[in-house]
């Protein structure tokens, strides 16, 4: 069973996702750090998807900021 948008997610960043966590690639250089972004709800993190992770505007989720600062 396939998670929420899974085969559509664009974000290079992204890793997985359980039911109200996304794992992102973390924000420290030269580390295995993960970043977990935890949502209230599975509908707010449905919400979060479909504005970031699943669009060629990615690099505007607060998240993917944060991590393209490493690679400055």
């Amino acid at each position: 069973m396939s998670v929420f948008g899974e085969q559509d997610i664009i974000c290079p960043y992204y890793i997985k996702q359980n039911q109200v966590n996304i794992t992102c690639e973390g924000m420290l250089p030269d580390s295995n750090i993960f970043s977990e972004v935890h949502f209230e709800s599975q509908r707010e993190k449905k919400k979060h998807i479909q504005s970031f992770c699943n669009t060629h505007t990615y690099r505007t989720c607060p998240c993917a900021q944060g991590i393209e600062r490493k690679y400055k």
